[in-house]
């Protein structure tokens, strides 16, 4: 096994393993104001939103942010490593896609940085009273995260499909 599979895997475990993690502390974040967990929280937009999420939370639901958010911090280091891995390694394999691959493998670490920000913010109302800056800081950062996770994966799934497609009409 290479090193760079070794790290694949070790990416891949770690992953799986944070993602468990946030899934089960975000449970008792899903509340009628808040039907997609702390999703609704960083796309709330406005002081008043936020405050309406973080009253439906409670005390539980605020301690359930918390771990998340502490847990989301490493966890954006291993999605950004790992999507950046995969873009390299997808460049690698399909000249055509070259470029873009190595882009998007940038823009992983750039989606990071958005998260780690957007965290900051979503921490701040929690730790202070909610307020429309820090919301829609919260908001700005999540949106620009969530457009390059998108065409991150839209480049893998293509990449993937055109991989298997030369495969299959170079037989």
């Amino acid at each position: 096994m290479t090193r760079d599979s070794r790290t694949l895997m070790l990416l891949l475990f770690t992953f799986a393993i944070l993602t468990a993690i946030l899934i089960d502390s975000g449970m008792p974040l899903r509340t009628d104001a808040a039907p997609l967990g702390i999703v609704s929280f960083q796309l709330a937009g406005s002081g008043n939103t936020a405050h309406t999420i973080l009253d439906s939370w409670q005390d539980t639901g605020r301690n359930a942010a918390l771990i998340n958010l502490a847990v989301d911090y490493p966890y954006l280091v291993i999605y950004a490593a790992l999507l950046s891995l995969l873009c390299r390694r997808a460049a690698a394999s399909l000249a055509r896609y070259a470029a873009v691959g190595r882009t998007c493998a940038r823009g992983a670490w750039v989606a990071a940085g958005c998260d780690a920000i957007e965290n900051l913010a979503l921490l701040a109302q929690l730790l202070n009273a909610p307020g429309d800056g820090a919301a829609l800081v919260a908001l700005a950062f999540a949106s620009v995260k969530f457009a390059l996770l998108g065409v991150i994966l839209a480049y893998l799934l293509v990449s993937l499909f055109a991989r298997f497609s030369n495969r299959f009409t170079q037989t």
